[in-house]
């Protein structure tokens, strides 16, 4: 990759991290911030809401108890009066305290009076009998007492408040229950929407088109009272209470829409914040890259394609063409120094490499031609051997690289030990740093036992620890030794048989010249003259014994013949 192509990119990418950090610094520290603020907007909203609602059924609560504590309904219950309907329950009635049901039981849970209002017609129609029946349902058992709260209808959910009815003075016995009713309806809704200033939608209970819209359906979890979540193009969120009815299970459902105008705004900000430094880093980048390729890139591009041409002609006597700025000046002189260094550097090298070679040569010339044989050992496997060794041996090469040691040496050595033992053993010494000198019996490929002077030292090179074993054949040697020593004691047995001979002959000589002294005979004198020269004869003998002693002496002293095992 070229040099201004991987500026460029380095700058891309620093621009991107740039501008990806500004991007999810400000989606954290504002969108966020405005996520947070919109989402307890819509909280307060959903929780004023249910406050809302809970106010309503508070004050058809209290409006309930007004009538309900009344003498004039407690004796309504009792008498069935119809002055108390005709000057209480008129039309405009339902209409001023907004009810859509008023009903009176008594305290056997019969119906005393009861209505619903038609809005459409404006006047109270009768109750019908399974409105009856979904009251008595809802409240049950509760009716005796003061029960506020919501009971789902087939016409939807209504505010329902249960009162007691007692004297006015508030004792009883309770007579009957009265019962108002306030439908939760387009009005009741508007009113809520007024109230929040937000979009009320009420629906009911387990209804999904609630959750029309959002970019997922998150249902209730674990219970979760308020549940808020934004819309599939991201302009709205919603919040989503649950309602509960008389008796705690859910009523309806309510949503209320926000419409995100700081969100919207807040991205919109942060989108053009980004283009303006996207904008700059290019321009910057652009004038960067400019002053870079002026002042770097080109005397770089140009100094590279000085080097190539030396690297391919091999001329270190070439220079690098100085200037520019200091920076670039400074390498090019290092450089040209460099070159001036490499090249004195070569020469010694060829001179060395000469000088080497020679050596080599010397060493290896020196290795193939020794008459000793020379092995080069690692570990307990046999790394190289010379000629002379693979002539000993009667092997090839390829029997002896890379074998263990103890395939040149017989099971045992004469002293009875085991050759693996003891090879194993000097190898240990030879590693350890001793320098060894020993005599060993090796065996050749056809079998032949053969004797040997070992020397095995250490040397190490960078790939480890080595032993250098040269080896010399002395089975010839000791045998001409051996030879020496039979010959030696041949000569000494026939030098003791030769003194014996002359003691032997010494004494009949003796005898004769004692004979012929004793008998003079005309042949007396020529026996004694004889007797004379063999005595000379012995004599010189033992002379000759004598000298034949020392020169055993001798043998013994300095080249150790015929020295006693």
């Amino acid at each position: 990759m070229k040099l201004l192509t991987h500026v460029v990119l380095v700058m891309i990418l620093v621009a991107s991290a740039l501008i990806g950090g500004i991007f999810f610094a400000s989606d954290y520290l504002l969108i966020q911030n405005l996520k947070e603020t919109e989402y307890t907007a819509v909280t307060e909203s959903c929780n004023l809401v249910n406050h809302t609602i809970q106010r309503e059924i508070d004050t058809l609560g209290v409006t309930g108890r007004d009538w309900a504590t009344w003498d004039d309904t407690y004796f309504f219950v009792q008498n069935r009066n119809q002055a108390y309907i005709d000057s209480n329950l008129v039309d405009e009635t339902y209409i001023n305290t907004d009810l859509d049901c008023f009903l009176i039981l008594n305290s056997t849970g019969m119906p005393v009076y009861g209505r619903t209002f038609d809005h459409e017609n404006q006047t109270a129609v009768q109750i019908p009998e399974n409105f009856l029946t979904r009251i008595e349902e809802s409240l049950g058992a509760q009716r005796s007492d003061t029960v506020e709260g919501i009971i789902v209808f087939p016409e939807g959910p209504m505010i329902v408040a249960a009162e007691p009815v007692l004297r006015s003075t508030g004792e009883g016995p309770a007579v009957g229950t009265l019962i108002m009713g306030r439908y939760i309806d387009d009005d009741l809704t508007g009113e809520i929407s007024d109230i929040t200033q937000m979009p009320v939608t009420i629906r009911s209970a387990g209804d999904p088109s609630i959750y029309s819209g959002l970019s997922q359906n998150p249902g209730p979890e674990d219970g979760t009272p308020i549940i808020i979540a934004p819309s599939e193009n991201k302009t709205i969120v919603s919040g989503i209470i649950t309602i509960p009815d008389i008796n705690g299970k859910p009523a309806f459902t309510t949503r209320i829409d926000l419409t995100r105008h700081l969100y919207l705004q807040g991205l919109e900000a942060i989108y053009a914040y980004i283009i303006i430094i996207t904008v700059i880093c290019a321009m910057a980048g652009i004038v960067l890259i400019i002053s870079l390729n002026r002042t770097l890139i080109s005397p770089l591009e140009i100094m590279s394609g000085t080097v190539t041409a030396i690297r391919k002609d091999q001329d270190y006597s070439r220079r690098m063409r100085e200037g520019g700025v200091a920076e670039i000046e400074t390498l090019s002189t290092s450089m040209n120094a460099l070159f001036s260094s490499l090249q004195s550097s070569i020469e010694q090298q060829k001179e060395y490499e000469e000088i080497l070679r020679e050596s080599e040569e010397k060493y290896s010339t020196l290795f193939r031609s020794a008459n000793d044989s020379i092995f080069i050992i690692r570990g307990d496997r046999l790394e190289d051997c010379n000629t002379r060794a693979l002539e000993v041996l009667g092997r090839t090469r390829e029997e002896v690289f890379g074998a263990p040691i103890e395939i040149l040496s017989p099971a045992y050595q004469p002293d009875g030990q085991r050759s693996a033992d003891a090879i194993r053993e000097y190898i240990r010494r030879a590693y350890a740093g001793e320098s060894l000198s020993f005599s060993w019996e090796y065996q050749t490929a056809d079998g032949t036992h053969r004797n040997a002077e070992i020397t095995a030292n250490r040397f190490d090179l960078r790939s480890g620890a080595y032993l250098l074993v040269i080896g010399r054949d002395i089975t010839e040697r000791l045998e001409m030794e051996r030879l020496k020593d039979e010959a030696f004691g041949q000569i000494e047995q026939n030098l003791e048989q030769f003194a014996i001979l002359n003691d032997e002959i010494r004494n009949p000589l003796q005898v004769i010249q004692a004979i012929v002294e004793m008998d003079s005979c005309k042949e007396a004198k020529s026996v004694l003259t004889q007797v004379e020269i063999i005595d000379d004869l012995v004599n010189q003998l033992d002379r000759g014994y004598i000298e034949s002693e020392k020169v055993r002496e001798f043998l013994r002293k300095h080249y150790r013949i015929g020295e006693e095992k």
